[in-house]
């Protein structure tokens, strides 16, 4: 019993072994970044561009920035006032067009960490996380409407008395 005991602890040692080499192998293959080899099925570890991203996202400043125009964000939906029809105020005009300086700031982040994590198909990958989810879908949302809106001002198409654009008039 003890000559098993002894067998199967020498097995799981070397299994230890062999999964902890396979780790290190692959961390090797990538230049020791934990990040996937391709992102976007195109883009390598070795691509400029795609170096840029990772070293902008993973920039403690950078996660600082975007918390702090978030939190902008917030105060920003806080302090602006409806008003019925069309009725506005200076601030609520402001406001406004605030709204679309942080629909670029929100636009930039997402795509960077499409670029540098990759979208979908592994496991680090973007859209793999909860609050990253969260922010492609306002992102989405945002950029949606913007388009909609731009396409029915070309169009000559204007939202209808009392109500914003939105998109989907």
């Amino acid at each position: 019993q003890s000559s098993r005991r002894q067998d199967r602890l020498i097995s799981e040692t070397e299994t230890l072994k062999r999964k902890q080499k396979e780790k290190l192998k692959k961390l090797m293959a990538t230049g020791g970044n934990p990040r996937p080899a391709r992102s976007l099925l195109f883009l390598t570890l070795r691509n400029p561009f795609r170096k840029a991203c990772i070293s902008i996202v993973e920039w403690k400043p950078f996660e600082i920035i975007i918390l702090l125009a978030i939190f902008a964000n917030c105060v920003a939906l806080a302090v602006y006032l409806p008003m019925p029809e069309e009725d506005s105020n200076n601030t609520n005009s402001n406001l406004e067009s605030l709204e679309y300086i942080f629909l670029i700031i929100f636009s930039i982040e997402c795509f960077l960490k499409i670029v540098a994590y990759g979208f979908l198909f592994h496991a680090d990958a973007y859209l793999r996380n909860c609050w990253n989810i969260l922010d492609f879908v306002c992102v989405s949302v945002g950029l949606f409407t913007v388009a909609v809106d731009a396409i029915n001002h070309l169009s000559g198409v204007e939202a209808p008395v009392g109500e914003k654009g939105g998109g989907l008039t």
